[in-house]
């Protein structure tokens, strides 16, 4: 779907299939710590989705599955569903969107100097972008942001009281004095919603790697560590959650590293 500089709403005409795929997981893990396996660089795959889109299902399946599965040579995905409010108006309200998301893809347009705004849409680093069910272009421009990462972010958990997370976090390989932003968001592992009005009325949608929250931490720069606090979800003991850091330049530009850690 696409919403115009006026608001006018565009639905996208077809979505392609997507295949899943049966590789093997290809990380580590540990009583914290999600690990890309040796050679493959974390990349952040955003997914700017809808409940009241019929075009998103087969993008959040995709998106999901490139999590399970990390198919891609090189990369490791890091994903983030985050759920659009602009498709409140139209017979139904998602109960994950915030304007926050909207906001954060608006500013990626802007970046892209793109004319228009749509769901399923993917941004992959913050650099690129493809529709969400085209799952070729989508590879493609993973592969791609592979090969241009050089810092790392390291994430170490140091303790959780009831619903608050604290995270040590540690940037490092970026140029010496370069400053990036820290963005923290936690995500769901398994979502599941009987839709009764709009597009997908009737519909019962599951999906993965959906943001619960995401906030901002301020400044990073190369070696400084930084201790976060992370709110976590009222319902976060009944399910498998993650937390996604991610250090990304400035004015919403380019991710320059981004981890995972299991909560």
């Amino acid at each position: 779907m696409r919403l115009s500089k006026a608001g006018r709403i565009i639905c996208i005409a077809a979505a392609l299939c997507i295949t899943c795929s049966n590789t093997p997981r290809v990380y580590g893990q540990d009583s914290a710590t999600i690990q890309p396996a040796a050679g493959r660089i974390p990349v952040l795959v955003e997914l700017f989705t809808s409940e009241g889109c019929s075009t998103c299902p087969p993008a959040d399946d995709l998106l999901e599955d490139l999590v399970k599965h990390q198919p891609i040579p090189g990369a490791f995905v890091i994903g983030l569903g985050e759920h659009v409010d602009y498709w409140n108006q139209l017979g139904w309200t998602d109960r994950f969107s915030s304007s926050t998301y909207s906001q954060r893809q608006s500013a990626y347009a802007k970046n892209m100097k793109a004319s228009e705004v749509y769901t399923p849409q993917m941004v992959i680093n913050g650099t690129s972008q493809a529709s969400g069910s085209d799952r070729s272009a989508v590879v493609h421009a993973i592969s791609a942001a592979a090969k241009k990462v050089t810092a790392v972010l390291t994430l170490s958990r140091t303790d959780q009281k009831d619903a608050v997370l604290r995270v040590s976090v540690t940037l490092s390989g970026t140029s010496k004095g370069d400053q990036a932003g820290l963005f923290a968001a936690v995500t769901d592992d398994d979502d599941a919603t009987m839709v009764t009005g709009g597009e997908n009325g009737g519909h019962s949608l599951r999906y993965g790697n959906t943001v619960r929250s995401m906030r901002a931490y301020g400044p990073i720069v190369d070696g400084q560590a930084k201790l976060l606090e992370i709110q976590l979800p009222p319902d976060f003991t009944k399910k498998k959650m993650h937390l996604v850091v991610f250090a990304q330049s400035a004015n919403q530009g380019s991710v320059l590293a981004a981890a995972s850690i299991a909560i």
